[in-house]
């Protein structure tokens, strides 16, 4: 079976004409393939911006780099503390 790319059906955007924004809109029964440098580590949340689609498994956690290529937070960092009815 010949893949779509090898038949050419596969449309490319050259890097100069590439998305400048971080919103793609996928056609209807579509798909999209990215391709984009990963240079910041860490774990960085890929999603549909519509909520609801989450729960249907249509977000991610993308793992850029090691963890040991991950900074730690600072000492400092503000933290959330939990949340009670008083």
């Amino acid at each position: 079976m010949i893949s779509l790319d090898e038949q050419g059906l596969l449309t490319r955007i050259s890097p100069s004409h590439a998305v400048k924004k971080d919103t793609v809109n996928v056609p209807a029964h579509g798909y999209v393939i990215l391709r984009w440098k990963t240079d910041s580590p860490g774990y960085w949340f890929f999603h549909c911006q519509t909520n609801s689609h989450i729960e249907t498994g249509q977000a991610t956690v993308l793992q850029v780099g090691e963890v040991d290529d991950i900074p730690m937070p600072p000492a400092d960092f503000p933290t959330c503390s939990p949340w009670s009815k008083q």
